[in-house]
């Protein structure tokens, strides 16, 4: 690995240095030609860009072709001046340069005296007509000006949700004009600031508002400097100083006061919950100045912001939990509907009560802490209460320092210090899935940018990035000794021990102390380091670019006293159904999964154990070269190709595995078992198990053709690959058996039980504590991963767009744009190694009896391997024995199988105003968004809509999986603006009274709204085959052609009423217990209501001199106080072994907030 990186970094320097290259990633660039009033080219004119707030001039000379450029340009205003003998020269003020963004500024000449001077009054251009990238400048007024909930640190993701192409907003869940989720990519100041745990998520920390200068969303068909990215770029610039100081002091308070009651607290006649939060600081930037020893007017400058914000918040929901009858053993409730089976005798338990004598002890004592129903009814019978308190400071710096006209050097550099502690939705130790304190989180971020102007044509930029987030973690409960008090053995005691975590897999009834990752103690480090350099060179007609990139990545963390860097699942994990209480006849409509845990039978349960400590490494290597011709004064291609390297993941120490479907297995004798890389004894001596790929060639192609001065054609075509598949990734259980082995028992039979924990947790006879180097040692592993060579893979995605641009009168300008997208070689879990083939699903029952059952032996059917029965007892039926590996217990999961594609069409419509007074971004995307994958990244969100199920149509033939990507939004239309009020002084109306001025004047108003499509539902059917190597609980239903909608209009909705419903009851059928259902994964029509968001803020500034004024803000989210119900979240739980129809098709409550209200104070200067 050394001798391969010297040998990257030697030759990148190499091509660095020895190449004669344009817009750089953090700043822009601006070019043109300049001509005679005859139309004829002008050679060597001197051309002269002078940046307004620091007074940086640059110099260069117009090519033969009459052609200039400047590349690297920090942004911001500048002032242009072309001269030559016999012509009068032209001065062009207010020329803005955006990040990442070609300005083309063509200039012409007057035949005349060079003393004389035109000056002219410009704006930026309107139309892009040097570059065919397909993105947005979000504008810097809109930046300083629209609403930004203060939740936190005002995040500057917040507003690419309301750009077009955009999905789910910004975060892990978003994606980009077809982007699978956690697949973008993230630059600050030019520097890569996604986690390399997750790809696509930006490090916790992201720099404040007030540290921000401006960015850019990029959608599609964009240059060959960019790069590891599924689906757009997010580009960040942070802000510097210039000669005169600026700055501002704020306070941002929000508070419960100015907020509308949640929709369940009304629903149950609750006051609002009180929170309050303040987000406070200050920004200041200038020449760096110390009186009678330097002075950096137009040499030094600084950018400094200091932010805190702190805010306890409470938000309440319902939940279920057992009524005072059921805890008492007496379900009567549940009849005539659903009756409660004695799991010993297999009768119904007389009345529907269980005797208190037939009690789990352990249930018994956690039952002690569960509280009691504060509502009526059998469900959403408690209003449950999360209190979460933040404590945030930050703060930043940015240094500017011209050495001289040709060597600039720039530095930024932030720390955040986070500490999150969260309350409910039950009282502890049950708490919920945000019971983890984070007793602190600390991203830091570095940047260095320094350009070396080599001559007017010839340029170096170079780019160094460090982001390095710290997280420590701290489960509530942990080390307070709960095994010893509920009596539970066999589960981790001492200082990571913790509550159990226990869930009810029906979904009637909130689970306990389910925490986030089923973490108790823990750290994890995220690091990255960035290099790039690129060199920009123009003659003639061209503007050329060659430039490297590299990345290093790694996650990893401190060791804790077991061994491991984060304890998740050493508490135990036990998951209680009904089927253990339900008939065997009858499995969905009876049982209750409460009622099995009151006897302490246990459906499933896991247990990690963790012995080992591991650092994952990643890296990324990329060259690229393009160039810009302008081939007519109206028409620039834009051609380049990029070569890259994805380095996947390795781990240091030895502690990495994975399954192999060719190692024979020492215990069995049959072919599967654990593979160990690294060089120790017993290892397989490679340091990964994904081979590296140099596939990865991704050439991009371009023009820009300017029909006339109003409109513009643009159209492109690049490849572009992705960081997924094997090439991202953090701690990870299932790919270190052996070293932290998961131990798993499941239920042995359709109603049997996997356990009664009054025993305690017993590992399977067969399961290798940890650490071990055996090839053996994931045989009894409740999960195991299988990593092919090919998952070192990167996705592959070819876009393309086709776009005209036209400026109108009122100062508008509209876009309309086809944007597609290809994607291939993406994760598609479809291929299992480990799943009962369907073909035997036609032995029915016979498949549930042990191998050693004289019917099964009557059949011709007898042990795959000599222990079989020794190690799995029960479990060792007929189903388990025809598995491919019937030796290994639980799933083997193909998780990086790069056989998956996606396709995405859609139509983006802009429309833009960003002069003068008013200033407004409206957008509208048609698009459909398919996939046949369900990958790491194309898969899953917090709202349990992962398309992830256990049974293809076919392993082998993909095109039947093809299906919508489950953040398919059909439509969705934007609105972000803000409107300077017309009263007051300089203003058109009552402007001539300095005292009304001080009351009517100074009066912006703001608004942002976002009204999307519904999110995709996804049905599942209970799935009820036991052993047989499923790996998410899933299993399809099938349609029976009947309409899937009831008709009822969104506002009619109301979870409390489970007869007024938005689905069909009747539009699917379950598959009988031994039958795939016929669905695909989703239908279009089968979506949530349509959601809608409205924003707005009223901004009063009231100037105090000619540099400073006082601002006043008042901001309101969800202003109308809609409530978007979400369907999907209340029909189908996450795990479900039941289909509950009495709640079929009833929202399960609202998927977004309450009106909230912010207030704030600003003094500008």
């Amino acid at each position: 690995m050394q001798t391969f990186r010297q040998a990257v970094i030697s030759l990148s320097l190499l091509l660095a240095l020895s190449a004669p290259g344009f817009a750089q990633l953090s700043t822009g660039s601006m070019s043109g030609t300049v001509t005679d009033s005859s139309g004829a080219v002008v050679a060597g004119a001197t051309v002269t860009a002078t940046q307004t707030t620091t007074g940086r001039s640059l110099v260069t000379v117009t090519t033969e072709a009459g052609l200039y450029g400047f590349s690297n340009l920090d942004v911001g205003p500048y002032t242009l001046s072309v001269e030559k003998p016999g012509f009068k020269k032209l001065s062009r003020a207010n020329i803005v340069i955006a990040i990442s963004t070609k300005s083309v500024v063509d200039a012409t000449l007057e035949v005349g005296d060079v003393a004389e001077i035109v000056t002219v009054t410009a704006e930026a251009p309107a139309l892009q007509s040097g570059s065919t990238e397909i993105g947005t400048n979000f504008a810097p007024r809109l930046f300083r000006d629209a609403p930004i909930y203060a939740g936190g640190l005002r995040n500057p993701e917040a507003f690419i949700g309301l750009q077009p192409g955009v999905v789910n907003g910004a975060g892990a869940e978003g994606g980009i004009s077809g982007g699978a989720r956690r697949s973008k990519e993230i630059l600050i100041d030019g520097a890569n600031a996604t986690n390399p745990e997750s790809g696509g998520v930006a490090f916790n920390g992201l720099p404040s508002v007030e540290a921000l200068g401006e960015f850019k969303l990029i959608n599609n068909t964009f240059s060959a400097e960019y790069g590891r990215t599924g689906g757009g770029i997010e580009s960040f610039v942070t802000a510097s100083g210039g000669n005169r100081f600026h700055g501002n002091v704020f306070d941002y308070h929000t508070s419960s006061a100015l907020s509308a009651n949640a929709w369940a607290n009304n629903a149950a006649n609750v006051r609002k919950l009180p929170y309050h939060g303040n987000d406070y600081g200050f920004a200041l930037g200038g020449p760096v100045w110390v009186p009678k020893l330097y002075n950096g007017r137009d040499k030094t400058f600084f950018f400094f912001t200091m932010e805190n914000y702190k805010r306890t918040d409470s938000s309440s929901r319902f939940v279920n939990l057992p009524t005072a009858k059921q805890r008492q053993g007496d379900f009567s409730e549940l009849l005539p509907g659903r009756l409660i089976y004695d799991p010993v005798t297999g009768d119904a338990f007389p009345g529907n009560v269980i005797p208190q004598t037939r009690f789990s002890s352990v249930s018994k004592n956690i039952l002690a802490v569960v509280p009691q129903p504060n509502s009526g009814g059998l469900q959403q019978n408690y209003l449950a209460t999360t209190t979460t308190t933040n404590d945030l400071n930050s703060w930043s710096l940015k240094i500017n320092h011209n050495f001289t006209s040709k060597h600039l050097l720039n530095g930024y550099f932030t720390r955040q210090d986070l500490s999150t502690l969260a309350d409910g939705p039950l009282p502890a130790p049950l708490l919920g899935a945000n019971n983890n304190a984070i007793s602190a989180n600390r991203p830091i971020f570095a940047r260095f940018n320094y350009d070396w102007i080599f001559t007017p044509t010839l340029d170096l930029h170079l780019t160094y990035g460090i982001t390095k987030l710290r997280q420590y973690f701290d489960n509530q409960s942990v080390g307070q000794g709960w095994p010893q008090k509920l009596g539970l053995k066999g589960v981790a005691d001492g200082e990571t021990s913790a509550f159990p975590i226990v869930q009810f897999s029906d979904g009637r009834y909130q689970n306990y102390a389910d925490t986030n990752g089923t973490k108790t103690k823990g750290t994890q480090f995220n690091y990255t380091d960035h290099i790039r350099g690129d060199l920009s060179w123009i003659r003639g007609k061209f503007s050329w670019k060659f430039g490297v990139d590299h990345r290093w990545m790694r996650t990893t963390g401190i060791k804790l006293p077991t061994g491991g860097a984060d304890d998740a699942g050493v508490q135990g994990v036990f998951n209680f159904s009904n089927l253990q209480t339900a008939s065997s006849a009858a499995t969905s409509a009876t049982g209750d999964s409460f009622a099995s845990f009151l006897l302490g039978q246990v459906d499933s349960a896991t247990r990690t154990y963790n012995a080992s400590f591991a650092a994952a490494h990643f890296g990324y290597h990329a060259w690229y070269a393009l160039t810009d011709w302008k081939v007519r004064p109206n028409l620039t291609l834009n051609l380049g190709l990029r070569y890259e390297i994805p380095v996947p993941r390795s781990t240091v120490p030895d502690s990495f595995t994975s399954f192999d479907p060719n190692l024979t297995d020492p215990r069995s004798g049959l072919k599967g078992a654990l593979a160990y890389a690294g060089n120790c004894q017993g290892c397989n001596g490679r340091s990964r198990f994904g081979d590296i790929d140099y596939s990865s060639w991704g050439p991009r192609l371009g023009l820009a053709w300017s029909l006339h001065q109003k409109t513009v054609v643009r159209a492109g075509y690049g490849v572009h690959y992705a960081a997924g598949n094997g090439l991202t990734g953090g701690f990870c259980i299932r790919c270190q058996n052996g070293y932290s082995n998961t131990a798993g028992l499941s239920r042995p039979t359709t109603t049997g039980a996997a356990l009664a924990w009054d025993n305690g947790f017993v590992p399977p006879a067969n399961f290798l504590a940890p650490p071990i180097i055996d090839a053996s040692a994931g045989n009894a592993a409740d999960d195991i991963w299988y990593i092919s060579s090919n998952s070192g893979t990167a996705p592959r995605l070819k876009n393309w767009s086709l776009s005209i641009q036209r400026e109108l009168p009122w100062k508008l300008v509209a876009e309309v744009a086809y944007i597609g997208n290809r994607g291939t070689r993406l994760s598609a879990n479809h291929q299992p190694l480990n799943n009962l083939d369907p073909k035997y699903y036609t032995l029915g029952d016979l498949l549930n009896k042990r191998i050693d059952d004289p019917a099964v032996v009557a059949a011709g059917y007898k042990s795959p391997y000599a222990n079989f029965i020794a190690d799995w007892g029960a479990g060792a039926t007929l189903a388990r024995a025809l598995r491919p590996y019937p030796q290994v217990n639980g799933p083997v999961n193909n998780e990086y199988n790069p056989i998956g594609s996606s396709w995405y069409d859609s139509m983006q419509l802009k429309l833009d105003r960003r002069f003068g007074s008013f200033f407004a971004e409206l957008n509208y995307t048609w698009s459909k968004s398919l996939t046949n994958a369900s990958g790491s990244q194309t898969s899953g969100d917090s709202n349990n809509r992962n398309p992830k199920t256990d049974n293809s149509y076919d392993p082998n033939v993909l095109h039947k999986e093809k299906s919508f990507l489950y953040t398919d939004y059909p439509q969705i239309f934007n609105v972000v603006a803000a409107w300077d009020l017309p009263f007051g002084k300089g203003k058109r109306l009552l402007n001539s009274n300095a005292l009304l001025d001080r009351f009517i004047g100074g009066w912006t108003t703001t608004f942002s709204g976002s009204y999307t499509s519904g999110a995709l539902i996804l049905l599942n059917a209970p799935l009820t085959y036991p052993n047989w190597g499923f790996a998410y609980g899933r299993k399809r239903v099938s349609v029976t052609g009947q309409p899937i909608l009831t008709g009822v209009s969104r506002g009619d909705l109301d979870p409390r009423n489970p007869n007024i419903k938005w689905l069909n009851t009747g539009l699917f059928s379950v598959p009988g217990t031994y039958e795939l259902g016929n669905s695909a994964t989703y239908l279009n029509a089968l979506r949530d209501p349509n959601a809608y968001n409205d924003n707005m803020g009223f901004i009063k500034r009231t100037r105090i001199n000619e540099t400073v004024n006082f601002e006043l803000r008042a901001e309101f989210f969800n202003i109308f106080n809609r409530t978007n119900f979400g369907i999907g979240a209340g029909v189908i739980p996450p795990r479900p072994n039941v289909l509950d129809l009495t709640r079929f098709g009833v929202p399960g409550g609202p998927r977004t907030g309450a009106r909230l209200g912010q207030i704030a104070a600003k003094i500008n200067f």
